[in-house]
Parts: structure tokens; C-alpha cells; sequence
């Protein structure tokens, strides 16, 4: 999930400004059949465009749910289910480890193109990295 951002009104009220994708995600969780539905469709896109790229890209379930159930991507888990250590992914995606180690403690926000090489490192689906 992004950033918020809070307004404060000038009667006192505290408005909240979420991405798109962050709304969506929230409604869906929410119960919003439509919203669900949307993100279903979505993620079966995305899956099928990646195998008629001749992409592979088998997660283990259990990651997806720890993703839906702390909200955050499960980077580390992911990580070392490749079996790959923080220095070899930094490597791979041609960053620094102290940046894989404070994406994977969220103390960082990675850039899409950074995102979108770990997901080719780790040959996981972008959207497993990203809010929903």
C-alpha cells in the first residue's frame, strides 16, 4: 500500500488521498463485490500475459495470503524462497544490499523500475511486490 496523504480541512476534518489501486484494494477487503471482482480480473491478466510471454511465474499460495493478511509484499520470504541471499538480489538488480535489507524491513519505498527487476530476479509477478 502507498503513502496516504492527510488535508486538513479548515473545519477540522482530516481528508485521506489514496492511490487508485490503494482504494480499490480497500473497498475489496471491505466486501465490495465489484472491487473484488476487479481485482480478480486483474490478477488473472496479469498471469496471463505473463504466460503468453512465456513467463513462469508459480508463487506459493501461502506468500499471496501473507501479503493480503499484513498488507505488505512479502519480499523477504519471496527472497529466500529463491534461495537467494540479500547481496546476490542487490546484485542481480544492480543495487546496493543495505537497500534490498530497508525495502524488506519497510524503511524504503522502491522505484518501479527497481521494483520490476526484483521481480524478474526473484521471477515472481510484479503485482506480488506491489499494492494491489
Amino acid at each position: 500500500m502507498g503513502k496516504p496523504q492527510f488535508i486538513h480541512t479548515d473545519d477540522d476534518q482530516i481528508l485521506v488521498v489514496l492511490t487508485q489501486a490503494d482504494y480499490d484494494a480497500l473497498m475489496a477487503r471491505a466486501g465490495d463485490e465489484d472491487s473484488e471482482d476487479a481485482m480478480t480480473r486483474h490478477i488473472v491478466e496479469t498471469h496471463l500475459a505473463a504466460r503468453a510471454a512465456g513467463e513462469d511465474f508459480a508463487v506459493p499460495q501461502a506468500l499471496w495470503d501473507e501479503r493480503e493478511q499484513i498488507g505488505k509484499p512479502p519480499l523477504r520470504d519471496l527472497r529466500m524462497w529463491r534461495k537467494m541471499t540479500q547481496r546476490q538480489l542487490a546484485e542481480a538488480v544492480g543495487v546496493e544490499q543495505g537497500y534490498i535489507s530497508a525495502l524488506e524491513n519497510y524503511e524504503r519505498e522502491a522505484s518501479v523500475k527497481v521494483l520490476t527487476a526484483i521481480a524478474k530476479a526473484l521471477q515472481a509477478p510484479l503485482e506480488l511486490l506491489t499494492s494491489p
